[in-house]
């Protein structure tokens, strides 16, 4: 193997890692909101670390994807992420949501609140629908990225700098 190139086996079981990660966390956000009462306290919360979990999961592949190839050999890091800040942009903004809308359905929990006092609340039924919304746009922009990755230009100084010719 050169040692430009990429490690087809590895980037294929980080690739595979990444695509089980987007699905325990779809379905982990899938069923925090239909478990109440103080029997399932420990689930919402165990379910709240695993959406935790997942996505600095999905993070840190994406970073281990992203070291090798010509950019961060070299340093180029700024370049990775003027060509990637989608992923960091929404990804940034899926993790602030996740937060605003999974610690209130956390405390609802913990302080055992009726279903209804809380889904009433209009705030509660909008941060849900906007984070599930906003949650669909990181899946797809994170799994295009990570699938771009996989392109030649990133791994060969020559090709790099043949794709800026042509931009």
């Amino acid at each position: 193997m050169q040692p430009q190139s990429v490690a087809p086996t590895s980037f294929s079981w980080k690739v595979n890692a990444m695509l089980a990660m987007v699905v325990i966390d779809c379905i982990a956000n899938s069923f925090t909101e239909h478990l109440w009462g103080q029997d399932n306290v420990g689930i919402v919360v165990a379910l709240f670390a695993v959406v935790v979990i997942s996505q600095c999961s999905l993070l840190l592949l994406y970073f281990t994807l992203l070291w090798n190839t010509f950019l961060l050999r070299f340093g180029l890091l700024g370049e990775a992420f003027v060509i990637f800040r989608s992923i960091y942009l929404i990804g940034m903004l899926r993790l602030i949501l996740m937060l605003a809308s999974r610690i209130p359905r956390l405390l609802a929990a913990v302080g055992d609140w009726k279903i209804t006092d809380y889904w009433d609340n209009d705030a509660y039924v909008a941060l849900y629908t906007v984070h599930t919304l906003v949650s669909v746009v990181y899946y797809a922009v994170y799994l295009r990225a990570t699938n771009s990755l996989g392109k030649s230009r990133f791994y060969s100084a020559e090709l790099w700098h043949q794709s800026l010719k042509r931009l």
